[in-house]
């Protein structure tokens, strides 16, 4: 198969196949055999598109592999054969088949034109089915049908004809070799006559002599010349029937010798009408070149048409081009005008994204400030309460201080120790700077934050 079809059969394809199989492993002959079932099915598919299946039964690579059956073998062989006389070196295959044996050739074309009549390929005979197969599916000019039809009608004369004579000289020499073993049982038989009758001649010639009366030996003598007469007839009509027979076998043999100068005639027609075949396959595949060729041809006339289409198109395509170019050209001087005005939108962005980021930041300042803001006001309402506070002890030391005037029997101002004018000046003081100092702080805020709010 590698060798029918190498591209289709290639090297890749016969790795899957295990060369090196013991006799024991029948799995992997199975193996082996499906695998080139499967393939050879798969190049009548798609190679020769003829579909096998459901016309012919497919060869069963169990019953080959492990029974070694002789029914799906032949399947198997018939297939390989169809593909041989199919391929691209099929006139080598056909020179095998045809210088094999008379009942061997008959039985390969017989199997190839059984699996090819189940394929439906319409063919008259076997030998033409061989030598032209249907596979091209090429149509063929008139006169090369004709002349086709007209030798496949000459070479069908010629093979009845063939088979005819044939039959007939083998007819012939089994009459022949009856009438040879007729004619040795009649020399021998007439051989045995002749003895018989020197044998009767030496006993007479005994006898003559032993017997003394003349009348006994006259009527001895009377009998035994009977005998021989009658033994020379029989052997005259031997001798007749011989003749005849040498007669019939001469004529035989004269027709012999000339069924077989028709038969080397036509088998040297049948080497010419073979020529003419070959001559015909080579015109066929001049054909099938020249019908490709033909559509090639067309193929080019199709695609000028369609390069013309092209070039159209390409004018239509260059003229937009040209539009477009000046669009191209305009659009460029509106960027060029724009660049500035995009280089100063770019200055703006960076701008706003600069202000958003001082804005971001002055917020997260005024949230700082605020909540400083919060705890300075705690602390002031606690110096408030602290100032409440101190102005109590204040009021409450000032009125200690006026009972203690309004006593002024045992104490003076005089007598006021000093560290009691000092806590009373601080407390009066102390108020007054914090109060002061907070209502600053708390104004130098409200004024910071009214900036960062705006």
């Amino acid at each position: 198969m590698c060798f029918d079809s190498p591209e289709y059969f290639d090297n890749e394809w016969k790795s899957k196949i295990k060369s090196e199989v013991s006799p024991d492993n029948w799995r992997l002959r199975v193996s082996n055999l499906k695998k080139i079932i499967d393939r050879i099915t798969d190049y009548y598919n798609e190679i020769l598109m003829q579909p096998l299946v459901p016309l012919f039964t497919l060869p069963d690579s169990n019953a080959i592999g492990k029974d070694s059956s002789s029914d799906d073998l032949g399947r198997l062989l018939q297939l390989i054969l169809v593909c041989a006389v199919n391929c691209e070196n099929k006139q080598e295959y056909i020179e095998v088949i045809m210088g094999l044996e008379e009942d061997v050739q008959h039985g390969v074309m017989q199997a190839i034109q059984e699996l090819m009549n189940t394929g439906g390929r319409d063919r008259s005979e076997s030998s033409i089915s061989i030598t032209f197969p249907d596979s091209l599916n090429v149509e063929q000019p008139a006169f090369l049908k004709d002349q086709l039809r007209r030798l496949q009608e000459e070479l069908q004369l010629a093979n009845d004809a063939k088979d005819q004579l044939t039959q007939k000289c083998f007819e012939m020499e089994k009459k022949m070799r009856i009438l040879r073993d007729e004619k040795e049982s009649i020399a021998l038989e007439n051989e045995r006559l002749m003895q018989h009758v020197n044998d009767n001649q030496r006993i007479n010639s005994k006898l003559v002599d032993e017997i003394s009366d003349e009348s006994l030996r006259d009527r001895h003598f009377s009998k035994l010349q009977s005998r021989i007469d009658a033994l020379q007839e029989d052997l005259i009509k031997t001798e007749t029937s011989k003749d005849e027979y040498r007669v019939r076998i001469e004529i035989l043999e004269k027709e012999l010798i000339e069924n077989r100068l028709q038969n080397e005639d036509l088998q040297r027609k049948a080497k010419e009408a073979r020529q003419l075949k070959d001559e015909l396959d080579i015109h066929k595949h001049l054909s099938e070149k020249a019908e490709k060729l033909e559509q090639t041809v067309e193929s080019y006339k199709k695609k000028i048409e369609e390069m013309s289409e092209l070039k159209r198109q390409i004018r239509m395509l260059q003229e937009k081009n040209r539009e477009m170019a000046k669009i191209n050209m305009d659009l460029e001087e509106q960027s060029n005008k724009s660049a500035s005005v995009k280089v100063q939108m770019d200055v703006y962005k960076k701008q706003i994204q600069e202000l958003q980021e001082q804005v971001v930041e002055q917020r997260h300042r005024a949230d700082k400030i605020e909540f400083e803001y919060k705890m300075l006001e705690g602390k002031y309402e606690q110096l408030v309460s602290e100032s409440d506070r101190v102005k109590r002890e204040k009021v409450q030391l000032k009125l200690e201080l006026d009972e203690t005037r309004r006593r002024g029997s045992s104490f003076n101002e005089d007598s006021i120790p000093a560290i009691a004018k000092e806590l009373c000046l601080n407390a009066e003081l102390t108020p007054v700077n914090d109060m002061q100092r907070l209502q600053q702080e708390n104004s130098v805020l409200k004024n910071k934050l009214e900036e960062n709010r705006e």
